[in-house]
């Protein structure tokens, strides 16, 4: 699956809670009542996004943090956008 290009808006969804347990954040959609939760480096996109509403300023910053190539880094962060857009807890190119 190909990353979002580095100009793609990224945001939070404004109706979920999120508390920090343990080494997790814990997410509910409270829309739906489920919950989630995110951990080691889908937690750290996850705080990230709160200063980082592009891709490409998200990527730069975990490439910073971890020893990563780019284009790794893009598709992998892609994919769990992707996956935190469908459960609704991302928009994603607003």
């Amino acid at each position: 699956m190909d990353a979002f290009a580095p100009d793609t808006v990224l945001a939070k969804r404004p109706d979920n809670v999120q508390s920090v347990v343990d080494d997790e954040i814990v997410l509910l959609d409270l829309g739906s009542g489920q919950f989630f939760s995110l951990s080691g480096t889908g937690r750290r996109v996850w705080e990230l996004l709160d200063n980082h509403a592009a891709m490409g300023s998200l990527v730069g910053a975990l490439l910073d943090e971890y020893e990563i190539d780019e284009p790794t880094c893009a598709r992998e962060v892609s994919a769990l956008l992707r996956q935190l857009e469908t459960r609704q807890l991302v928009t994603i190119g607003g």
